[in-house]
């Protein structure tokens, strides 16, 4: 009979808690007609979360937008690249444009979001 015990601690909360860190593309800024490459970091290690990454300009118009998921996701995701195009596959003009990320679990439906600039010349 070989007995131990260890603490366990835990929180209850109403609304379940998702964490970003180091929200960044890169390069940035950007020459027009090159592409850029966004990446992050959460305390979400191997859950499966949606990822919807949209670019604005700053008129508030959505330029581009899509959305990946990621099964049993790493703690850095860093393949999100974008080649500075609009809807159309068009390139965009020079200037700054904002992009939201948006991440969140398909486990608990907890969700985090991060707006940045970019800026194209």
């Amino acid at each position: 009979n070989n007995s131990s015990s260890w603490p366990i601690e835990f929180r209850v909360s109403d609304r379940p808690i998702l964490n970003l860190y180091d929200v960044i593309n890169y390069p940035n800024p950007i020459s027009a007609g090159s592409s850029t490459t966004f990446s992050f970091e959460h305390d979400r290690i191997g859950e499966e979360l949606v990822v919807s990454l949209e670019i604005y300009d700053t008129q508030g118009r959505k330029v581009s937008s899509w959305t990946n998921t990621f099964d049993d996701s790493p703690r850095r995701i860093e393949y999100l690249k974008w080649d500075a195009t609009n809807y159309s596959g068009q390139p965009i003009g020079k200037g700054v444009y904002f992009y939201r990320l948006e991440v969140s679990s398909t486990l608990d439906g907890g969700r985090a979001s991060a707006v940045k600039r970019i800026l194209i010349h």
